[in-house]
């Protein structure tokens, strides 16, 4: 059954989802080209982790993406989901960063990472597998918009509106 599915797999970049005898996920890796990826798993010899994994694997399945960053995106979020047995790079409580419209009397605009205990009036963009590219696009969104730049509104004036 394994073969087959091998066979059907694209030259595409995506994730793949090891399963076990009982159905349940057990890994979950990204590819640029899943079908050159995940036949390694199948076409060589293995040690410690890898072996121990590949033993355990009773079927796969496996999502397209359109590209490399989508399918590392697709891949935090499947981890932290099912939360697999062989998966330990991922498994820490780093999350991508999420721009963060405030919905305050005078908006702001934020990098932010805990964007699952931000207050529900607020608009999220994100996430953005890269924290620099992030912040570049904030900083130049607080350019070009006169957005609010201070955490707590002062009671006159801040430096940012003498400087227009």
């Amino acid at each position: 059954m394994i073969k087959e599915k091998l066979d059907l797999l694209p030259h595409a970049p995506g994730c793949y989802l090891m399963r076990d005898i009982k159905n349940t996920i057990i890994y979950v890796g990204k590819a640029k080209d899943l079908k050159k990826r995940v036949v390694t798993y199948f076409n060589r010899l293995h040690t410690g982790k890898t072996k121990m994994l590949v033993q355990n694997i009773e079927t796969f399945e496996y999502i397209v993406t359109q590209t490399e960053e989508e399918a590392l995106i697709l891949e935090l979020n499947l981890i932290k989901e099912h939360d697999p047995k062989y998966n330990i790079l991922l498994r820490d409580d780093k999350t991508y960063p999420y721009i963060e419209l405030t919905n305050e009397s005078f908006s702001r605009i934020l990098v932010v990472r805990d964007h699952l205990r931000r207050k529900k009036n607020t608009r999220l963009f994100g996430p953005y597998p890269n924290a620099y590219a992030a912040r570049k696009i904030v900083n130049m969104l607080n350019r070009l918009y006169p957005l609010r730049k201070c955490r707590n509104l002062p009671s006159k004036e801040c430096l940012y509106y003498h400087i227009k």
